[in-house]
């Protein structure tokens, strides 16, 4: 269950609430579900149980078995003992700032990419970002980042959206990196003009072994006319492009081996979700963010790999 949100389709059916009575009415379940290996069916039964109709079924249910009553008295005397205790405020707060920040100037973003489902930690980091907005006065963007066409769909992109609501997020916008391609590509093209990118054919097995050891890629002296019809290549997603990627011309004897030229565009033939067969060549992640964080939130911009480093560093206001 991995990859699908109900047992049929996208919505809850008869089958997901035939397999759920099963499972809930069964006593070793409590157990069972805290093993690793059941992670995808406790998220799958908690989403049923979200459900207004079989949350009342399952607190009925609760409500008539055996030491319920019991254990709702222990409950109730466990939060007497825990206000009574907690006078003092140990818990958490929001009362932090950002540096330099002023109002009306912060633009924050949650980013999230739709492979997948949201996590505890998608949420600390979406609650951060609408926090820092509001309380700056400023905009909220949610930007799925969709560059990644082999582990993304649509229904990913609508399962995040329902839990941004439910964690009552209130987004000024909602973006997609796809919306950006042809800005990105754009880019690209001008990087490899201006020497601070080139298209490399190294297999990868020798380009991870090159970056450990610190050892240029003979691919960083072709010319500019090279790289570009190499890019042109990786465009049509043809033979050669496919085994081409595009790396960014930064520092191989740097101590940080991701600054060691990575890898800002690579080929995929599979259809997108949201563009189909439109685009062979698609932004790493690493690359995608600075850029349109840079599109999204200045009018204009000129781009360099100096850029791209800063933005990584640096808090996007």
């Amino acid at each position: 269950m991995a990859s699908t949100t109900y047992l049929v389709g996208h919505s809850l059916t008869i089958a997901d609430l035939a397999v759920w009575g099963q499972l809930f009415s069964a006593r070793q379940w409590d157990s069972l579900k805290k093993l690793p290996a059941h992670s995808n069916i406790v998220r799958w039964l908690d989403l049923c149980s979200m459900n207004e109709t079989v949350a009342q079924v399952t607190s009925e249910a609760l409500a008539n078995r055996p030491g319920a009553k019991r254990a709702v008295a222990q409950a109730d005397n466990s939060e007497k003992n825990s206000k009574t205790a907690g006078s003092k405020d140990t818990g958490g707060s929001f009362d932090i700032d950002l540096e330099g920040a002023s109002e009306g100037n912060v633009v924050t973003r949650f980013p999230p990419e739709p492979s997948g489902y949201l996590h505890i930690g998608h949420a600390k980091a979406a609650l951060l970002n609408q926090y820092f907005a509001r309380h700056y006065k400023g905009k909220l963007i949610i930007r799925f980042d969709d560059t990644n066409p082999s582990k993304e769909k649509d229904e990913f992109v609508e399962n995040i959206l329902d839990d941004c609501k439910t964690l009552g997020l209130d987004p000024d916008v909602i973006t997609y990196t796809s919306d950006s391609f042809p800005q990105i590509l754009e880019i690209g093209t001008r990087l490899i003009k201006e020497g601070q990118m080139y298209i490399d054919d190294t297999p990868m097995e020798r380009m991870r072994d090159e970056r450990i050891n610190r050892i240029d890629s003979a691919a960083r002296a072709n010319t500019v006319d090279t790289n570009l019809k190499l890019w042109q290549d990786m465009i049509e997603g043809n033979e050669k492009g496919l085994s081409c990627a595009a790396r960014f011309r930064m520092d191989m004897q740097n101590d940080n081996g991701a600054l060691r030229d990575p890898v800002a565009f690579r080929c995929n033939l599979t259809p997108h979700h949201r563009t189909g067969t439109t685009y062979k060549v698609y932004p790493t992640y690493d690359c995608a963010c600075p850029f349109v964080d840079a599109l999204e939130v200045r009018s204009t911009c000129r781009f360099s790999s100096s850029h791209v480093m800063f933005l990584l560093k640096a808090p996007l206001i």
